[in-house]
């Protein structure tokens, strides 16, 4: 996750660093949150929160919110091209997120597995495909 204002962008985590939580709602709604220390000591969190859409058989992201070293929620609201076909994985290499005050999100290598049953992670080949 790289984020900041416009301009250069700075990686402030390790994977040993994220807490990967979320609030696993219901078949039609859920979120993810990640919270990670900077460099500096101080947490930064981030939060996206999903839709299915089941008669179209889609999921999308609604909303991205992140909290800087700022501490200040930064929202990203629109369509960033971030959604897909329920039970399948997204993979993009490079997503860049904006808001009207500026400031920007930019995912790098980015792969999502929302809207998956359990029978999808038993599947070796979809989980390696999708996270290998």
């Amino acid at each position: 996750l790289k984020r900041g204002k416009a301009g250069p962008r700075h990686d402030d985590a390790s994977a040993e660093d994220l807490i990967v939580e979320g609030e696993s709602g219901d078949f039609l709604y859920h979120s993810i949150e990640i919270t990670w220390n900077g460099t500096d000591g101080i947490e930064n969190r981030f939060n996206a929160h999903f839709e299915a859409h089941p008669i179209a058989e889609t999921w999308e992201m609604l909303q991205a919110r992140v909290y800087d070293k700022s501490e200040e929620w930064m929202t990203f609201n629109g369509d960033f091209g971030i959604k897909g076909e329920l039970g399948t994985c997204f993979k993009m290499d490079e997503i860049t997120m904006t808001n009207d005050e500026g400031d920007k999100i930019v995912f790098e290598n980015i792969r999502l597995a929302t809207f998956v049953d359990t029978a999808w992670f038993d599947s070796a080949a979809a989980y390696d495909d999708c996270f290998e």
